[in-house]
């Protein structure tokens, strides 16, 4: 489970979640995905995606609203503090989405095909060209 998690956040990568280029089709192509296989990844990452559109909103309202206690002539700390920590728990709640929507794409991957993806990876984050009309000079589209 360990192996896992380590794969799952690698595969996030620093630059945030990396699973939405499998939705390009010369990654999906390159490591082999099935039709049935691109389908499922496909509804996996769109109900991420729909998730996450809710979280930033609601952390956005949260930023707002600390802005709005900070700018009080006398700020409230209990009310901050109140408010910093749902936005905390907010940030987990994506950063939990993002790992449980890794988990869930590596399900339907078979391990050869997670070994080519991370080759894949590991070759354009070096700098090599992926096949395509990919996001220009050597960027990976995930």
């Amino acid at each position: 489970m360990t192996g896992l998690m380590i794969a799952a956040l690698s595969f996030m990568g620093a630059g945030g979640p990396g699973f939405a280029g499998l939705l390009n089709p010369a990654v999906q192509e390159e490591i082999g995905l099935t039709d049935d296989q691109i389908e499922k990844i496909t509804n996996i990452i769109t109900d991420h995606q729909l998730a996450m559109i809710d979280l930033r909103a609601d952390l956005g309202k949260k930023r707002l609203e600390l802005n709005e206690l900070l700018a009080a002539d006398k700020p409230d700390m209990g009310k901050i503090e109140k408010v910093v920590k749902e936005m905390g728990e907010l940030r987990t709640q994506m950063m939990l989405a993002r790992i449980r929507t890794q988990v869930a794409v590596n399900e339907v991957l078979s391990a050869e095909q997670r070994e080519k993806l991370q080759q894949l990876k590991a070759t354009r984050a070096k700098g090599g060209k992926g096949k395509g009309k990919g996001k220009g000079k050597g960027k990976p589209g995930f």
